[in-house]
């Protein structure tokens, strides 16, 4: 490290081989809050509804149910949706009344915009459904 200012590449135009690309088989969401911080859940399928179980009228791929902060629930039973388009991961926020965000802004949801425009996400994306924080992490086996 020679300290002169301008030395370290920059993030967009590192290269390809610091470049992480999120795929089925490494994206996983962790929880960062909550009673299960730390966990960990596979992205591995290739639409997925987030939000809280609530059978027999509500089923979802990715139950929040048991990550849920305080006593009154805040994620909605179908708050968002996750999906890989063209090798991309993309969000939407399928009308949630306490709303999701990424990086700290707002997604438009299917309510208010009638077609929202989904987010594609990377990794180390912070997402937040309701009260509970994620992030998109990558994780490669090496077996």
């Amino acid at each position: 490290m020679s300290g002169i200012f301008g030395d370290d590449p920059i993030p967009a135009f590192a290269s390809s081989r610091n470049v992480v690309v999120l795929s089925p088989e490494n994206a996983f969401l962790k929880i960062l809050n909550g009673p299960g911080c730390g966990e960990i859940i596979s992205l591995s399928s290739l639409k997925m509804i987030i939000g809280r179980n609530d059978p027999p009228h509500v089923s979802v791929d990715i139950d929040l149910s048991k990550y849920e902060i305080g006593k009154i629930p805040m994620i909605s039973r179908r708050h968002a949706e996750l999906k890989w388009v063209n090798e991309k991961l993309e969000l939407v926020d399928l009308g949630s009344s306490n709303g999701t965000f990424v990086n700290g802004t707002r997604l438009a949801s299917l309510k208010e915009s009638g077609t929202p425009r989904p987010v594609v996400l990377c990794e180390g994306g912070k997402i937040t459904f309701a009260n509970l924080e994620c992030e998109i992490i990558c994780q490669i086996n090496h077996s």
